[in-house]
């Protein structure tokens, strides 16, 4: 689209110099190549895939849905503590220092998050291997109950979500996520922010 040129005189602008009568508008745009038409049909599967699992992701970040679960799960911390229940637990143990850079927090957010888990038991520390100044974080017996809870509350979820299913469409559609599923952990980026198959040039997706 052409900018306006505050400089020209009326009836001077860019679609006079063109030759444009004021009716025609602008000509079609020459510049970047969008690529290729996109299939209409796969192209609307695509959307509705893509819809579910934006609808996936805004539940996983939601507030209100984390205390949901952890009011049915009758699990006695926030939200933002089962968030880093479930990365120390993700990794077996970490140290405050790794939950901050992981989670992108400061040294006080993370101490402040982490009192309800230790006040409840939830997790432990541990003087780490190498450096006995530095307190590693390991969920405790209760912290993996409370976990295995939480994930009971969304195996429930996602049971409600597929009644009227049969067992032969549940398990058709468990394959095909998890075939896509681990088709998003192999794709790759290449230097252009877009995600490539893999064995491109290119670096490997983050979750």
């Amino acid at each position: 689209m052409d900018r306006v040129d505050a400089s020209c005189e009326p009836g001077q602008g860019p679609d006079q110099d063109r030759g444009l009568e004021p009716d025609q508008g602008p000509e079609p745009d020459q510049g970047q190549d969008w690529g290729p038409e996109p299939d209409r049909e796969l192209d609307q599967d695509l959307a509705r895939i893509h819809e579910f699992v934006e609808l996936v992701g805004l539940a996983a970040r939601s507030p209100r849905q984390r205390e949901r679960m952890l009011r049915a799960a009758g699990a006695p911390i926030t939200g933002a503590s089962l968030t880093l229940l479930r990365w120390i637990a993700r990794h077996g143990s970490a140290t405050s220092s790794d939950l901050a850079r992981w989670l992108d927090l400061d040294q006080s957010t993370v101490s402040r998050q982490l009192r309800p888990l230790e006040e409840h038991r939830l997790v432990g520390r541990s003087a780490d291997g190498t450096d006995r100044r530095v307190a590693r974080l390991a969920p405790t017996e209760h912290g993996e109950a409370l976990l295995a809870a939480v994930r009971e509350v969304g195996l429930h979820d996602i049971g409600v979500a597929l009644d009227g299913f049969t067992a032969a469409e549940r398990r058709q559609l468990a394959e095909l996520l998890d075939r896509m599923r681990l088709g998003m952990l192999d794709a790759q980026v290449d230097p252009t922010g877009r995600s490539v198959p893999p064995g491109r040039k290119s670096c490997a997706v983050e979750f």
